[in-house]
């Protein structure tokens, strides 16, 4: 047995927000690995796959926005690090993008260029992966757009529908400077197309296959953010809710049938919505990681780079 005290010092984690965590995650470790938990003592046979594991989660939280992650959240992360560093997997880091609408009251269709937080998608997901690698943990990269769901698809003319390829078109080559492969959700799961659609399944909140508490932050942020931004009523706030829980469930599904050990790199502002992909108790993958973000949504607003010491 090793003395935790003396571990937690060295890999830098001895007081505060760090120690905190790194102690969660050593609990969660003996717990993982069925090994009996002693009061300030760590079983030797975990401090390689530990010490690898802490120094990634005290980068995470080190600029993370602080509040989206609850104990379910967090132990599904620990095994998703648990299986890749045990097994020497890779990460499957991704992002998913909205459309880059037009902004004002009653505003229908697309902007013609994408905005900060398109190009801020894409640094954060390359920077966090740059960084991951650092940390001796392996990993890889995508963007998907997503090309479901559409805000007011109904009402989108002619001209709004070819947009959208415009749309699509502009951040795709944003993806070929950032080299991170791009494709929208309905090729990377053609069952997306029938399951949502372009204009977003309206379902029954009691077929929803979400977590209420994930439900009740969406509809909190939404009746904030669309009446406000967009003049939309309550009931129509309500309804976009109920049509994400649907849409970002079975994202999740997808992503799960198809991608081992998926992270995504939350690129939207509405971070209360996170927790849609995860299922009805919070434990499903993707894990997601919370960028910085501030006020007005400006482009600095991103992971800071690990910078190794000469």
């Amino acid at each position: 047995m090793i003395n935790k005290n003396i571990f937690l010092k060295s890999v830098g984690c001895s007081a505060g927000k760090f120690a905190k965590e790194a102690n969660d995650l050593i609990y969660n470790w003996h717990n993982l690995y069925n090994f009996d938990i002693k009061l300030n003592q760590i079983d030797e046979r975990l401090i390689r796959t530990l010490t690898i594991a802490i120094n990634f989660w005290k980068h995470l939280v080190s600029f993370e926005t602080e509040g989206f992650r609850d104990s379910i959240g967090r132990l599904s992360f620990h095994k998703l690090l648990k299986e890749i560093i045990e097994n020497d997997k890779e990460i499957n880091y991704f992002g998913i993008l909205c459309p880059s609408y037009k902004k004002g009251i009653r505003a229908i269709g697309f902007s013609d260029e994408p905005g900060n937080t398109t190009y801020r998608a894409f640094d954060n997901l390359k920077i966090m992966a740059e960084n991951t690698n650092l940390l001796g943990i392996k990993c890889n990269v995508r963007m998907f757009y997503a090309d479901i769901s559409f805000e007011n698809y109904k009402k989108l003319s002619k001209q709004d529908k070819k947009d959208i390829e415009k749309n699509i078109w502009l951040d795709s080559i944003i993806a070929k400077a950032h080299n991170i492969p791009f494709c929208t959700l309905t090729e990377f799961a053609p069952e997306l197309k029938q399951i949502v659609g372009p204009e977003g399944r309206i379902v029954n909140i009691k077929e929803l296959n979400v977590s209420e508490k994930a439900f009740d932050r969406s509809v909190w942020r939404d009746r904030q953010f669309y009446p406000k931004n967009f003049g939309w009523t309550k009931e129509e706030a309500d309804e976009r809710t109920t049509v994400h829980a649907h849409s970002y469930y079975w994202q999740g599904e997808y992503i799960r049938k198809n991608l081992k050990y998926p992270v995504m790199i939350y690129s939207a502002y509405d971070y209360e919505k996170a927790g849609l992909y995860n299922g009805k108790d919070g434990s499903l993958w993707p894990c997601v990681v919370f960028p910085p973000k501030k006020e007005f949504n400006p482009p600095n607003a991103t992971i800071p780079k690990i910078i190794l010491k000469k």
